[in-house]
């Protein structure tokens, strides 16, 4: 017999964690990439990232061609996160004020 999967997580519904996500619309497209390896473990944070961040992308794999990272984003409006383990955290608000054309 297989598990009941919420539609809000992507979770077993035992583990639920809708309650415990916010769901917003960015100022920006938001296209997260993904380790293919990374993808695979079952208690990976991507796919909730983009269930939370309306209208943005996951993409998989080990390298992406600008073709692909770019096909729906002037370049102009670009920007890369890249976390780390001294990354502050940021707010919302804090990515509206500061987007800035190049």
């Amino acid at each position: 017999m297989s598990r009941t999967i919420c539609d809000g997580c992507g979770r077993p519904e035992t583990v639920c964690l809708c309650s415990h996500l916010s769901f917003f619309d960015l100022p920006f497209r938001l296209i997260i990439l993904q380790d293919p390896d990374e993808s695979r473990h079952p208690l990976s944070t991507a796919p909730l990232l983009q269930r939370m961040a309306r209208e943005s992308c996951l993409l998989v794999g080990d390298t992406f061609t600008p073709d692909v990272l770019l096909k729906e984003c002037p370049p102009a409006s670009v920007a890369l996160l890249y976390p780390s383990d001294q990354s502050p955290p940021l707010e919302i608000s804090q990515a509206r004020s500061q987007i800035k054309t190049v």
